[in-house]
């Protein structure tokens, strides 16, 4: 999950589609503003990642816009290595 971000899925935590597979829907605000600063800036999303081993994690996540100052929407590609 992304750490700066307050995310919701069911439970909080990945859907485990297997052992080395997650799936996850989020609501998410990157900033929290008045308007003057720039306003609230929130998307719901949605992904799913692999576990390539213990360490390193490939991943893949959508999302739109869930308010007026948010951007429309992104596709995002990750790769994850845990140090």
């Amino acid at each position: 999950m992304v750490p700066w971000a307050s995310a919701l899925s069911p439970g909080r935590e990945p859907i485990c589609l297997t052992e080395k597979s997650r799936a996850f829907f989020e609501a998410s605000a990157t900033q929290l503003a008045r308007g003057r600063d720039g306003g609230t800036l929130a998307d719901w999303n949605i992904g799913a990642a692999y576990l390539l081993s213990r360490e390193t994690q490939i991943g893949f996540r959508a999302g739109i816009a869930a308010n007026r100052n948010t951007p429309d929407g992104f596709v995002l590609f990750e790769l994850a290595q845990r140090y």
